[in-house]
């Protein structure tokens, strides 16, 4: 009752409101948990860090219930922010292979090399393209979240040669 109380005075206290989520996770009220999170992050007044924050809570969440199918939708919303860490898309090609959608994961590892590939010499990547990049080469090296291999699969050799 005191968190609830607190963040309706101090409604912008980011840190107040991931307490009150994270305290009703932990004893258990799970699903009020995750509706809060989702409120919080469809009310829009949650910028950079901290909508991140809540985004990242919310899929480490769903990802240790074994929510999977949720998980990739999640994320799959989350990555079409284009979110400037690579967390949201190592995530999101992790929930891919683990709900059996090896193939569009492989595909976006491919899109993401591709596109970091085809920046000019005298360019730059953007931060996101970078993340994304920076994901896809982990997971194709076998070091993926949450998915460990510790050899790079022989598909990817000419993609990350390039």
């Amino acid at each position: 009752a005191l968190l609830t109380e607190m963040t309706a005075a101090y409604p912008g206290e980011h840190w107040l409101h991931a307490e009150l989520a994270r305290t009703r996770y932990e004893a258990g009220d799970r699903e009020a948990a995750h509706a809060y999170l989702r409120e919080q992050l469809a009310g829009g007044k949650w910028k950079g860090y901290e909508a991140e924050s809540f985004r990242g809570t919310r899929a480490q969440w769903l990802e240790n219930e074994g929510r999977f199918p949720e998980l990739v939708q999640f994320l799959a919303e989350w990555v079409e922010r284009n979110p400037e860490s690579e967390t949201a898309y190592a995530q999101h090609l992790s929930a891919l292979v683990r709900t059996g959608a090896e193939e569009k994961a492989f595909a976006l590892m491919r899109e993401w090399i591709g596109d970091a590939a085809k920046v000019p010499a005298d360019g730059e990547l953007t931060v996101a393209q970078q993340a994304r990049f920076r994901a896809a080469v982990a997971a194709a090296a076998g070091q993926g979240h949450q998915l460990y291999a510790d050899r790079v699969d022989v598909r990817w050799h000419a993609p990350l040669a390039e």
